[in-house]
């Protein structure tokens, strides 16, 4: 398309930093800008701000259409995650589900929390404290459900929220021999994922295209 993009992330995806990335990134006067919200107090007035300085502003994967619309951006570009969480829940449901856990990586992250309350929804279960801070450590993240598991020994399923947390479940599961011994769904998509897909040990995949977000921005 003969377009010259310069990607900014805060290092180790410290959210606190956006802001101040999307005010140095609007300072330099592009001709667009597409970012996340992962967190609308964080980086709405900063996006707000841009567009009052006439920068086209587009929103994708994570936000909403509402918050779109109070920032002034073009649109938003995403899943709708507490519709995509229920989706998920109810197929859960349907295969007989009542129990479950949600393992959260990206705890501070307001979405996370709409995508196991959706799935909480969609089993028509209350989420109260079926869902874990598991960290991003794989080891760590292993550690917190297994003990999660133990003492909720009733679990039927689990819910990971995207590679971070399938990918090294999977693995020990596998490992354990118990890859069907639960109701294993996740979303986004890794090579492990599709593999445990097509070998039956994840039973539900939710993908976002996060491709075709940034195409279509």
């Amino acid at each position: 398309m003969g377009l010259k993009i310069d990607f900014r992330n805060p290092p180790g995806g410290d959210l606190s930093q956006m802001g101040q990335l999307i005010q140095q990134a609007a300072a330099s006067k592009p001709d667009g800008i597409v970012a996340t919200v992962p967190d609308e107090s964080i980086v709405g007035e900063a996006l707000a701000n841009a567009v009052a300085a006439g920068i086209p502003v587009a929103i994708v994967n994570s936000g909403n259409s509402e918050i779109a619309k109070k920032i002034g951006a073009l649109r938003y570009i995403g899943q709708a995650e507490y519709d995509a969480g229920k989706a998920a829940g109810e197929k859960a449901k349907a295969a007989g589900v009542k129990s479950f856990v949600c393992v959260n990586h990206f705890f501070q992250h307001p979405a996370s929390h709409q995508r196991c309350n959706g799935f909480a929804d969609g089993l028509g279960v209350p989420l109260g404290s079926h869902e874990i801070d598991s960290g991003t450590d794989p080891t760590d993240l292993v550690s917190r459900t297994e003990a999660y598991l133990n003492a909720h020994p009733d679990t039927q399923a689990v819910l990971t929220l995207g590679p971070t947390g399938a990918d090294p479940l999977l693995k020990e599961f596998r490992s354990k021999g118990a890859g069907g011994k639960y109701f294993f769904a996740t979303f986004d998509l890794s090579q492990d994922i599709v593999s445990g897909l097509k070998d039956g040990t994840i039973k539900v995949a939710v993908d976002q295209q996060p491709f075709l977000q940034g195409y279509d921005a």
